[in-house]
């Protein structure tokens, strides 16, 4: 699957091995070589093939993994900034995700992503965004578990409603039932599974 997507002439200038958008970037295990792993920047894809209005909305990044055999694991990942004009709504995120998975996996590159030769160990959907990032910062919070803890418990803010809107979509390929999960930057890691 990796040569296949490396070897395809309409996505090599959206190929990447670095993951970092909009100020958030993930980390990418230091055992995996680079041939072993490939993003696609699919929202530049589709800015870059669709000169006309509108342009569909898609994720930063679809990170294929080969975990050997082939068998790989997917990571469909959203970054998101903290800063103003990087505010979102539950509906701008699923649809992100709607448009890789339906359009740009399911029909696009059918060839790839549904093409029985290749298993999945896992497929995984992340919005990784660093909105709650500074205030547990500013509180002192500096591991990851203890801040989930203190985000669980912090109720009344705009951000009860989108994890909210985000966990009651479901999105189904190749016979898995998938949902958005919330990453705080450097998680999720690439990797093997």
């Amino acid at each position: 699957m990796i040569k296949t997507i490396c070897n395809t002439k309409a996505l090599k200038d959206f190929l990447y091995w670095d993951f970092e958008d909009a100020g958030v970037r993930i980390d990418v295990d230091p055992k995996l070589e680079k041939d072993e792993y490939v993003g696609i920047k699919v929202d530049d894809y589709y800015h870059r093939k669709n000169a006309v209005k509108p342009i569909p909305k898609a994720v930063d990044f679809l990170i294929s993994v080969d975990c050997s055999s082939d068998a790989y694991v997917l990571y469909i990942i959203e970054l998101k900034g903290n800063k103003k004009r990087d505010s979102f709504t539950a509906e701008d995120i699923q649809e992100k995700f709607e448009t890789t998975i339906e359009d740009f996996m399911k029909r696009e590159y059918a060839d790839i992503y549904c093409n029985d030769r290749y298993r999945y160990k896992d497929v995984l959907l992340y919005l990784v965004s660093t909105r709650f990032l500074e205030r547990a910062r500013k509180l002192g919070i500096d591991h990851y578990k203890d801040y989930v803890a203190l985000r669980n418990k912090i109720s009344g803010n705009d951000t009860v409603n989108l994890d909210v809107g985000l966990s009651g979509k479901l999105y189904n390929f190749r016979g898995r039932v998938l949902k958005i999960e919330r990453e705080l930057p450097p998680y999720p890691i690439v990797r093997k599974m």
